[in-house]
């Protein structure tokens, strides 16, 4: 094995962490960071909710060395607001947990577990940090520059070809939401009895780089489709880009459409409880790693936007919580003689029968929308483009040929040959013959 090519590695204190993997926060602003406290005592987690950076750094270097655990988000969230994919203000990073110990890997230290990666993905690029997480090993890609939370659904495409491509070591395929909080570097790992030790290996990174990488990675594990007569030769060298719909995309939008939907009328459902709460589960399932995290991240949907949300915290949503672990497990189930994804799909048509969805609250939706809907949206972006109705386009024509006849008339009158009328007039002599009715 190669001796792996990375910089010195460079011990992070539990405030240098947070300084490295937030760097994008900008101190003053009303994004903050999430922090949880692990109480041994009591066998719980404490939410530290989201505090402004500053303010978890002094809490974190208080208390990171004595023998409570301490987890903080990856992501940067809305001050104060409870850590869900919801409130996720932006992206910053790519991360993976391997646990490396249920693996052949099991017991080597980061920088060998680190050059059997490279040396089956040498092409990956570098992390900013990696570390031993107590039991296994935590790596994370933190952005030279943040993108907006639209950039959702194909994030979650690169962080799950991320964790398909080193399940091998251990990926943990739970750890890959958008909420996810890992373990603070000098915090204590109640399970192992060790401390989280993380180091600077590599600089930010583009995100587009790590899209470039996840786009080969795709193209070079799609299965090789059957051709029929001669191949067409490769036009370009490029690698195919993410899909731009498909059902992260889809879900994501219905997400932001249950919430807009709840604002319409009156920033919080009084009917279509149950339904809705179902439905956003459904969606959500595309973006939480296990089912906790789907179960924290629909509460936070019932806080926010259910009238009297105790009351629906308690339904039986078993069904859903086991199609979304067979999907986490890459389980399929069939359907019309199909191997199909094990999560609940319904049309749209079915959606906006469930909920009521009226055509004026249609206007408002991103993707929950009929066909009339569409139609509209496709008729006002023509318009906007400069396209002129039919009706109008249909009488100018009939206008300018009516001018084109009452022309021909009058210059045949004064003598002019057909052709040179044709000629005049930019039209062929068969239409001459037709304005003049010979």
């Amino acid at each position: 094995m190669t001796a792996l090519a990375i910089q010195q590695w460079l011990p992070l204190s539990p405030e240098a962490d947070i300084d490295l993997q937030h760097a994008l926060i900008r101190d003053h602003t009303n994004v903050g960071i999430a922090g949880l406290k692990y109480d041994k005592a009591n066998d719980r987690y404490s939410p530290l909710a989201t505090l402004p950076k500053a303010a978890l750094k002094e809490v974190v270097a208080q208390n990171a060395f004595w023998y409570d655990g301490y987890y903080v988000a990856q992501q940067a969230s809305r001050m104060y607001a409870p850590h869900t994919i919801a409130n996720v203000a932006f992206l910053g990073s790519f991360y993976v947990d391997l646990d490396i110990y249920n693996t052949e890997y099991a017991g080597q230290d980061a920088h060998s577990v680190m050059a059997a990666i490279y040396s089956a993905h040498p092409d990956l690029p570098m992390p900013t940090t990696a570390g031993s997480s107590g039991r296994g090993l935590y790596l994370k890609w933190t952005f030279k520059k943040g993108k907006p939370k639209s950039f959702a659904p194909h994030w979650q495409q690169i962080e799950d070809n991320l964790v398909r491509a080193l399940k091998p070591f251990g990926a943990d395929s739970s750890a890959k939401d958008l909420a996810r909080v890992f373990r603070q570097s000098g915090s204590y790992n109640h399970k192992s009895g060790t401390r989280v030790e993380m180091n600077q290996v590599g600089d930010p990174v583009a995100y587009e780089r790590m899209q470039r990488w996840s786009n080969a990675y795709v193209k070079a594990h799609r299965p090789a489709r059957r051709t029929q007569g001669k191949a067409h030769p490769k036009t370009s060298a490029t690698v195919t880009t993410l899909p731009t719909k498909n059902g992260y995309t889809l879900n994501w939008g219905r997400l932001q459409d249950y919430r807009k939907l709840a604002e319409l009328r009156g920033g919080r459902f009084t009917d279509y409880r149950k339904r809705v709460i179902f439905l956003y589960y459904c969606a959500a399932s595309w973006y939480c790693g296990d089912a906790g995290a789907l179960a924290r991240e629909v509460e936070g949907f019932i806080d926010e936007c259910i009238d009297e949300p105790e009351r629906y915290k308690r339904g039986n949503y078993a069904q859903i919580w086991e199609r979304h672990a067979d999907a986490q497990a890459k389980k399929k189930r069939t359907w019309e003689g199909k191997q199909v994804d094990p999560r609940y799909k319904y049309e749209t048509e079915t959606i906006i029968c469930k909920l009521g969805i009226t055509d004026d609250e249609q206007r408002e939706m991103g993707v929950t929308i009929g066909q009339a809907e569409k139609y509209r949206r496709k008729v006002s972006k023509r318009r906007s483009q400069g396209v002129r109705p039919q009706a109008e386009y249909v009488a100018d024509v009939r206008t300018k040929a009516q001018e084109r006849a009452y022309r021909a008339r009058q210059m045949h009158s004064e003598g002019a040959s057909v052709s040179t009328i044709a000629d005049v007039l930019g039209v062929t002599t068969r239409s001459i013959y037709g304005y003049l009715n010979l």
